[in-house]
Order: C-alpha cells, then structure tokens, then sequence
C-alpha cells in the first residue's frame, strides 16, 4: 500500500530492508530493561503517561493535574503534635 510507509527511525537501522529486518530483529529480542517495566507497570496501573520528565510536564501542562506515581496505599496521617 503506496499509504503506509516505513518510520524514519525503522530506516535508519539498516541500508536494506534484510539489514533493518535484523536490526529490529535484535532490538526486539533485547526486550524492555526491568526497570522500565517497572516504571510502566506502575503508570499504567495508575493511569499516568510514561516517558520521560520532560514529556510528563508537558502532559501536566496540559491536563492541568499532576502526573506524579504514588506509592501504593493511602498516605500515612500527619503525627498530631502533643500542646
């Protein structure tokens, strides 16, 4: 389909389709670092968008809330100061 055409970052793995094919290959079969899975399964639980800082500010800016990931749980009350 003349309508579908290759990212530019999918080109610039390989100078041929076969070399881009194993390039791909590989990155795929490296998989996602623990970390980020992670990182990803907690924004997603919490419905928050994932990327980097400064990806996140802008989302902020423009959904006009905080995309902060919180621990799990309620927050612990404030100790009461004894008077």
């Amino acid at each position: 389909d003349v309508r579908i055409t290759p990212h530019a970052a999918y080109l610039a793995l390989g100078e041929t389709p076969e070399a881009r094919h194993r390039a791909y290959q590989a990155l795929v079969a490296e998989g996602i670092p623990e970390t980020d899975t992670e990182n990803l399964r907690r924004c997603t639980q919490q419905q928050k968008a994932w990327g980097s800082e400064r990806f996140r500010r802008e989302i902020e800016t423009l959904l006009g809330r905080s995309l902060e990931v919180r621990a799990r749980g309620r927050p612990k009350p404030a100790t009461e100061k004894s008077t």
